[in-house]
């Protein structure tokens, strides 16, 4: 549990340990996939400044919930943010906006390109109040992009970039992932942007926008493995990685249960050969190396099958793992909370919220020894960091009380 107050003071937090201590990131982005960005950016130290709507990100009202606003979707993705309410509708509030630009080194959005030039948010906007600022817009689509005018969420991006047909392939039934892949992906995207923008910044002292588009980062994601005989031209084969969508290669029933076996190396292969019995398939060139197996991919899970289901999970386990083959059980998303080994790892825990209670919160994943990630501040109430932050920007108590009688901004 964290033992350190979910709000700290600004100056707090901006002093925290992280790589990224001392950088100021506005966050104007809403649902998952800039959200996930923005908050791998505060774990790493960065003071991160959501700005939203007087109704709040949509996610806060998605999913599991103890109190209105504050909903199992919107704290999974908001963790160490101060959040701040601003129309930016209102004059006043395009004001309280450019203040904060004046002082920031990042912006981050998603709105589309029509909302952001209605609210003179653009990058060419933003670089006249702050020449230095790292700009970075996720979008649908590029200009150059038919679709470039059309809402994209994720499941759309799904459907355009080939995952809903190679799920289709692997399963007999076109159907999204079953995770929220485009989003989780095109945050880890802009991530990397900004984090190279910033790096050039530190260098160079000049800002820089950096534009993710979904359709294009998932293109390149979904055709790394799957260009395949495509990379030559004229093509040798089609665009699909076979290996992947074989309809043998999925988890292995065994006795009773089921359990993942993947001898892929060479060595990994011949010792699940000398497993079970089979040294006679050692120097078979059929499966003497991975390209000779990989155009025998079928033949090899078929004989694999009735193999695997001769033994129970647990004798499978311990025969493959004093083997050194891949291999693992097959766990649901409830089993993976229940791993001890996450709790272990300090990657789950448990923190006391004001007013949510009791809740789980993920830690970054990425370890840095010298500088490490926080989780300084709990997910934040809609609006709860308004008056502290305005307060910072050189606004009095009046002015502020001002701006929420007039709308323009909120508190709790």
């Amino acid at each position: 549990m964290s033992d350190e107050s979910p709000n700290p003071p600004a100056a707090t937090a901006r002093a925290a340990a992280g790589p990224l201590a001392g950088v100021r990131v506005l966050d104007l982005t809403r649902v998952i996939v800039g959200p996930y960005a923005t908050q791998f950016l505060g774990d790493m130290g960065a003071d991160v400044i959501k700005v939203e709507s007087p109704v709040g990100d949509l996610t806060r009202s998605v999913g599991s919930q103890r109190n209105p606003d504050m909903s199992a979707n919107f704290l999974i993705f908001n963790r160490n943010k101060r959040s701040i309410v601003l129309d930016l509708k209102r004059p006043e509030g395009q004001e309280a906006l450019r203040k904060l630009v004046a002082q920031a080194d990042v912006f981050v959005v998603n709105y589309r390109p029509a909302a952001l030039a209605k609210l003179n948010i653009t990058y060419e906007d933003l670089k006249e109040i702050n020449p230095e600022i790292v700009y970075c817009r996720v979008v649908g689509y590029g200009e150059d992009n038919p679709n470039a005018a059309k809402p994209a969420i994720d499941d759309v991006i799904q459907a355009l970039t080939g995952a809903v047909a190679l799920q289709g392939a692997l399963t007999g039934t076109p159907s999204y992932v079953g995770l929220p892949m485009a989003d989780l992906t095109c945050g880890l995207f802009a991530l990397g942007g900004i984090l190279a923008a910033l790096y050039r910044k530190s260098v160079t002292g000049k800002g820089d926008e950096v534009e993710v588009r979904m359709y294009d980062a998932m293109a390149s994601f979904n055709l790394s493995p799957h260009l395949a005989g495509e990379s030559f031209v004229p093509a040798l084969a089609p665009a699909i990685y076979p290996r992947s969508v074989s309809s043998n290669r999925k988890p292995f029933e065994t006795a009773d249960g089921t359990i993942t076996v993947a001898p892929y190396t060479d060595r990994a292969w011949r010792s699940f050969l000398k497993l079970i019995d089979r040294a006679d398939l050692l120097d078979d060139p059929r499966y003497a190396t991975v390209h000779a197996r990989s155009a025998h991919l079928n033949e090899l899970y078929e004989m694999m099958i009735p193999v695997i289901k001769s033994k129970s999970s647990e004798e499978w386990m311990r025969l493959l793992e004093a083997a050194d083959v891949p291999c693992s059980r097959v766990q649901t998303t409830q089993d993976l909370v229940n791993d001890p080994a996450l709790y272990d790892a300090g990657l789950l825990t448990e923190h006391d919220h004001p007013t949510e209670g009791r809740i789980r919160l993920l830690n970054n994943p990425v370890r840095f020894t010298n500088a490490p990630n926080s989780i300084r501040r709990l997910p934040a109430n809609l609006g709860a960091h308004t008056r502290e932050v305005l307060l910072e920007l050189g606004y009095d108590s009046a002015e502020v009380e001002a701006l929420t009688q007039a709308g323009a901004a909120r508190e709790p």
